[in-house]
């Protein structure tokens, strides 16, 4: 498929996992979902979701300051912390690494991914602990939250031709693009944890 239809099908599955909070499923049902969203949409645009995801966390790292966070009793965007961090609009870091895989790497890919499952979500978990947002990462903010990033992250094709290959789109786009789609993995991990 192309990234429009797995863009759809992501849609509908985060739509699936938002009702499993009222029909519960198997802790690994709701894995092999997250591990399928990675991978559609990470195969498609030849990215490596653990490089991702870890340079996403280390950026937000940069962009929410650990003591200023703890400070505040609401979660606050990053732009709140830009005049601590420096870090601006224009001085985000790029997450996208020049390293692109090839269809014969997807199974040296995927197993990479199984086996630093764990390592990323604690990650994911420590960051949000360290700054005392667990307690506010409620089954329907996650679910609130997965759907703003989809969001965002269907606003960066919003305006793409969609027979426009993803080897076409410009290094800007396709950065956001990866930006946005490791911040809908980083609430699926937290989706599994809760």
């Amino acid at each position: 498929g192309d990234v429009q239809s797995a863009m759809r099908s992501l849609g509908l599955s985060i739509g699936d996992l938002s009702n499993s909070l009222s029909f519960p499923l198997e802790h690994s049902v709701v894995l092999q979902k997250v591990y399928h969203l990675m991978f559609s949409l990470c195969f498609l645009m030849g990215l490596d979701p653990v490089e991702i995801v870890s340079n996403k966390m280390h950026i937000n790292m940069r962009k929410y300051d650990e003591k200023e966070c703890k400070n505040h009793s609401n979660i606050k965007k990053w732009t709140h912390f830009s005049n601590i961090t420096g870090i601006t609009e224009q001085t985000v870091q790029q997450v996208v690494s020049t390293r692109r895989w090839h269809i014969q790497q997807v199974h040296d890919i995927r197993t990479a991914y199984m086996l630093s499952f764990n390592t990323l979500s604690e990650m994911v978990e420590a960051f949000a602990r360290n700054r005392n947002w667990l307690d506010k990462y409620m089954e329907h903010s996650i679910a609130l939250s997965l759907f703003a990033e989809l969001g965002e992250l269907a606003e960066v094709l919003q305006w793409q031709n969609s027979s426009t290959p993803v080897a076409a789109l410009s290094d800007e786009i396709f950065n956001n693009f990866v930006m946005e789609l490791a911040d809908v993995f980083i609430y699926l991990f937290h989706f599994c944890r809760i």
